[in-house]
């Protein structure tokens, strides 16, 4: 059993413990060149940063008053925490005459910096910051005009370890003849938050070097004006994980790599811009993939150049990319690709735009050599190249819905090219405006292709083909090709406007093929195989194969302008005298897969007559646009909201209408009064009900008299418990 002087020795051991502890603990030292008192022996405060960083222990903090420090400072196997009064003011210059802080030590160190500016450090490695190994935090500091110089890493340069930055600007600093115009990290992980980093130079990377295992964050920061003489302009990570968010890359350029250069397991761009990058002379101003998974998500990648190569995003493997919500817009290349460039591998790209992408030698907009591509709810377009395609060149597996392929130029291929074994799968689109100096204004089909509900319409050929060239099987549901055109160039030489049929056989049906234009051969020229319900305008050139069952030859469409129609594709529709007009298959519309449709290209109920009309348009009453004679269409068929079930405007829904709207328990078609219905198309019968049943007191005793008494007397009692309660809690509180 413990006696109680036991229990005392064991309080004074542990005070005694305790003690020891405290005495142990980093010490804090002050360091203040401004002040009399300032004594490097003494250290009250100290005069220097050296004479701090000589005098303290591993992990003892530093404050340094503002000033500035002309010092070379080194710490021999020690880690610090040096704090700075101000930022812009508390000021440590190497003088370029060596590196400003030296952290020489085998073994991990921890290096923290906060309100500081570190200048004109000069050394062959790391003239700002130097450390071997361990880990760096940079808190609301300022590196400026620091070299490497004859090495790497002009700012910092570390070894092996973890870098945390935040708040801090990275300006001026150099690398002479080498890599790391900032930072060189050879391993580790690199986390930057709401940093600058501008106006760097460098022969390799005049940003961010990171080499080896590790993960990268960048968060809420600028890289501009950055300038490399050699490969990467901005940022060059190696491996790892790389993720970049709300981020600004910038003005930046190299002669290979202006903006991004990375390689790892995956890269995630969100909310950030790549853009005004240039690489002066080699290839790829924006975005460089060596290796890895890339996504991209709401971001811009735009007004990018490149010498050679590509100009905006080059995925340089077969790893997956993912483009959402983001645009690509306005990058250039005398090379090959203006836009995007994928070897190979799985790409997904959804609610994007593709445009205004620029190249001389091949494809303007996007290029994939291989694997499977999937495109919807999105836009390609205003893409240009002086050489191949204007807008897409797809060897890969393809399958696009909701998507426009509309303005594109080229001097082979207007919008799209298609080369592989496998079925192009296109849906609910438009390939429209387009334009070829060569064969192929719209689309041109190497391989087989299923194309449904689309619109094909408005493009241009110098050569054959206005609309399609299809060299492979093509089968057509519900398609309109109108108002394409070969030998636009007027120079004699030019067939089949709207399709040209070289090798395969092409079947359609509930199909338009119509108002197109061609030297000879306006409409269609080769074999076209019917499965029945299509109109041809002229057949002229087109040997007529199949189902004769529903044709219609000779006709004029009857077709309105080429517009949006409510959707983001275009489309032309029908008028109310088309001879289209329900006469697709009366057993129904069908998909490629036979399988029966139910909307239009827009996405509107089809059908809505006896049969769907031909093409891609479905005419009616709840289509969502104001068709022929309607005035207006709400995309129903209901009355009482406006828009009657024969798209006839209404009076706006109110009380009085004879329809019961939401909020309403009755509707009478007046506003009176006590005919059951009250000028608020209130249910009165409820009303009375509720009145009558207030009135009785329940249980089957009736009150005969007045109840004014009654209700006094009740009044009284309730009074009267009150009063008892309030007693009661008065006393208890006493």
């Amino acid at each position: 059993m413990k006696t109680k002087q036991n229990k005392k020795m064991g309080l004074v051991g542990f005070g005694l413990l305790m003690l020891l502890a405290t005495n142990v603990k980093a010490a804090t030292l002050a360091v203040d060149n401004n002040d009399p008192g300032c004594s490097d022996i003494v250290g009250t405060p100290y005069c220097t940063v050296q004479a701090a960083v000589t005098a303290a222990l591993d992990d003892d903090t530093i404050t340094i008053a503002n000033g500035i420090y002309y010092e070379n400072i080194i710490a021999p196997s020690k880690g610090l925490i040096l704090i700075g009064e101000d930022r812009d003011n508390t000021i440590l210059d190497g003088g370029l005459a060596s590196g400003v802080l030296n952290f020489v030590s085998v073994t991990d160190e921890n290096v923290d910096l906060q309100n500081l500016t570190v200048r004109n450090g000069s050394q062959a490695s790391g003239g700002g910051l130097l450390l071997n190994t361990g880990t760096i935090d940079i808190t609301n500091c300022t590196f400026r005009t620091n070299r490497a110089s004859t090495a790497t890493g002009a700012a910092i340069y570390l070894s092996s370890g973890d870098v945390a930055i935040a708040d801090s600007l990275f300006t001026q600093n150099s690398a002479l003849v080498s890599t790391g115009g900032v930072i060189v990290q050879l391993s580790g992980n690199l986390d930057i938050q709401n940093s600058e980093f501008t106006s760097n130079t460098a022969v390799n990377v005049a940003g961010i070097y990171k080499g080896g295992t590790g993960d990268t964050t960048i968060t809420d920061s600028t890289f501009s004006n950055n300038t490399a003489t050699g490969t990467g302009g901005a940022i060059y990570i190696a491996d790892g994980n790389f993720m970049i968010e709300n981020t600004t890359i910038d003005g930046n350029s190299a002669n290979m790599g202006a903006g991004v250069i990375a390689s790892g397991t995956s890269i995630t761009i969100s909310n950030s811009s790549i853009t005004n990058n240039q690489a002066t002379g080699n290839s790829v101003g924006g975005l460089y993939i060596i290796a890895g998974t890339l996504t991209i998500d709401g971001s811009d990648i735009s007004d990018n150049q490149a010498a050679s190569s590509v100009g905006g995003i080059y995925h340089a493997t077969s790893d997956e990319m993912i483009l959402s919500n983001s645009t690509v817009d306005n990058n250039q290349t005398s090379g090959s690709i203006g836009g995007v460039y994928h070897a190979d591998g799985n790409t997904i790209i959804t609610n994007t735009s593709i445009t205004n992408n620029m190249a001389i030698t091949s494809v303007g907009g996007f290029y994939q050599g291989g694997g499977t591509v999937t495109i919807e709810d999105s836009q390609i377009a205003y893409n240009s190249a002086t050489g191949s395609v204007g807008g897409l060149y797809l060897a890969a597996i393809a399958t696009i819905s909701n998507t426009s392929i509309h303005n594109n130029t080229a001097a082979v291929i207007g919008g799209m090219y298609y080369a592989n074994v496998s079925p192009l799968e296109m849906t609910n689109s438009s390939i429209t405006q387009n334009y070829s100096a060569g064969a192929g204004g719209g689309l041109y089909l190497a391989g087989p292709g299923n194309i449904v509900n689309t619109t094909i319409s408005g493009n241009r050929a110098d050569d054959a083909g206005g609309g399609i060239v299809a060299s492979a099987n093509l089968l057509l549901r519900n398609v309109t090709i109108a108002n394409n055109s070969a030998d636009d160039d007027n120079s004699g030489v030019g067939s089949g406007g709207g399709i040209y049929i070289v090798a395969g056989t092409t079947t359609a049906q509930n199909s338009i093929v119509a108002q197109n234009t061609a030297f000879a051969n306006a409409d269609c020229m080769g074999t076209f195989t019917s499965e029945g319900y299509n109109l041809m305008q002229d057949t002229t050139g087109c040997t007529l194969a199949g189902s004769t069952t529903g044709m219609i030859t000779g006709v004029d469409p009857d077709l309105e302008a080429l517009a949006g129609n409510g959707a983001t594709t275009f489309s032309h529709a029908l008028t109310d005298t088309s001879p289209a007009l329900d006469a697709g298959n009366p057993s129904g519309c069908l998909d490629a897969a036979s399988i029966l449709l139910t909307d239009d290209q827009r996405g509107f109920t089809r059908p809505l007559g006896s049969a769907c009309d031909m093409g891609a348009y479905e005419y009616g009453c709840g289509n969502g646009a104001i068709d022929g004679s309607e005035a207006c269409d709400d995309g129903n068929n209901t009355s009482g909201d406006g828009c009657s079930d024969t798209c006839a405007n209404e009076v706006a829904p109110a009380c009085g209408d004879g329809i019961i709207q939401v909020g309403e328990s009755c509707d009478d078609s007046n506003i009176t009064d006590g005919d059951g219905c009250s000028a608020t198309c209130a249910d009165e019968s409820i009303a009375v009900t509720e009145s009558s049943a207030s009135n009785s007191s329940g249980g089957g005793c009736t009150l005969i008299g007045t109840t004014s008494a009654s209700n006094a007397w009740f009044q009284v009692i309730l009074l009267g418990m009150a009063l008892v309660s309030l007693v009661t809690l008065r006393k208890k509180a006493i």
